[in-house]
């Protein structure tokens, strides 16, 4: 059994149509430089009690907000995760107060300790606009910016949020495949 280290090929594709039953997305691109992606799923509990003690409690699943710092945000990405447009005259980015995100899938892989990784599919949510820091050399010294995006994930029509397969459980052989397309579920006969 191996603990992750590390995270890399980030993968987004655009999803095109949904129903209750299907949903399609366009082919995955890949996103390079990732440095780190963080998953908070927001819940909320609550508790019954009677007699002086706690009788019962019930949960609930929120969505998942989803932080990514990357070595940077090109331009294509910018616009493929945001709804902007890229003017193919010049190649600069254009961005419009009308302009929506798209929902998206999200997949990564996190590599771990003994060579083997574990592979997440996020199968709905949308990008925010991200917050841009630009600052001079201090005194000649320089210090990378690491841009940074966050998204917010919620269930499918058919009320899937998320698949994870992981090569250290047996059985799992999805791994070379993972991101040619959005990773489905399979069910057995």
């Amino acid at each position: 059994m191996g603990y992750e280290v590390g995270v890399d090929n980030l993968h987004v594709a655009v999803i095109t149509s949904e129903t209750d039953s299907t949903t399609v997305y366009d082919t995955p691109v890949a996103v390079p430089g990732v440095k780190s992606i963080g998953l908070s799923t927001n819940g909320a509990s609550a508790t019954q009690s009677g007699d002086n003690r706690i009788l019962d409690v019930e949960t609930s699943r929120g969505a998942v907000n989803v932080a990514i710092a990357a070595a940077s945000l090109p331009a294509d990405v910018r616009a493929l995760l945001l709804g902007h447009a890229i003017n193919e005259t010049d190649k600069t980015l254009v961005e419009k107060s009308g302009d929506q995100a798209p929902y998206i899938a999200l997949g990564f892989r996190s590599s771990k300790s003994n060579g083997k990784a574990k592979y997440i599919w996020l199968y709905k949510g949308k990008a925010m606009e991200p917050d841009e820091t630009h600052a001079g050399k201090d005194n000649g010294s320089t210090t990378y910016k690491t841009p940074s995006i966050n998204m917010v994930f919620i269930p499918r029509l058919d009320e899937k949020i998320k698949i994870t397969g992981d090569e250290d459980d047996a059985g799992f052989t999805a791994a070379a495949t993972w991101f040619s397309a959005v990773y489905e579920e399979h069910v057995g006969i």
